[in-house]
């Protein structure tokens, strides 16, 4: 069974516009569908037995690019 999928595209963006945006993690289920929600730092997470929801902290840094 696979578990996930990685694939890329080309942005029509400046770099700090994209990291503020993917490092924003209410954005996450817009971007990603193993998110169904976030708020608060919790997140609904799909899996393939269903919804769970989870606790959620997301820790980025521009200037280490992660």
């Amino acid at each position: 069974m696979r578990r996930f999928d990685v694939q890329g595209i080309d942005l029509q963006a400046t770099q700090r516009r994209a990291f503020s945006y993917i490092a924003d993690p209410n954005h996450l289920p817009q971007w990603t569908r193993a998110f169904a929600s976030v708020a608060n730092g919790r997140a609904m997470m799909r899996t393939p037995n269903g919804e769970i929801e989870i606790d959620l902290v997301v820790q980025s840094s521009e200037e280490q690019g992660q």
